[in-house]
């Protein structure tokens, strides 16, 4: 399992391995790899695991999304007329990439979201 991309997005922490085996058994940190191993790692595909990022970077995230509605697409009519599928994010931030779900939501942003029909928010991307 490959944690090298949430290990940069604070997902995990920065001492966490780079690699996992999938039983959990072994792990491997590239800092301390043998210098072979990074040519020969390049271009491969491995598992990227799912990780929910820690709770306070969800929290500045949905304060983002109420505090700059213009700044993330809303895609939560999309996916009710089935023009989206289920499991697409309910937001997407257009500059960074961050998702966030509905059923994840805090319950102080719930009251702060305008109705799906608001001209405040842009459609899917």
């Amino acid at each position: 399992m490959d944690y090298r991309e949430h290990k940069l997005n604070g997902s995990v922490k920065p001492k966490y391995p780079d690699f996992k085996r999938k039983d959990g058994v072994h792990s491997l940190w590239l800092d301390s790899a043998p210098q072979w191993v990074l040519p020969k790692i390049e271009g491969l595909k491995f598992d990227i695991p799912k990780v929910k990022p820690p709770k306070d970077l969800v929290e500045g995230s949905w304060k983002d999304l109420v505090e700059n509605p213009n700044k993330w697409w809303d895609n939560r009519l999309q996916k009710i007329n089935g023009k989206l599928k289920e499991k697409y994010p309910d937001f997407k931030h257009k500059e960074t990439g961050k998702v966030l779900w509905v059923s994840d939501m805090p319950t102080w942003a719930e009251s702060k979201l305008p109705p799906l029909n608001s001209k405040k928010w842009s459609g899917n991307p």
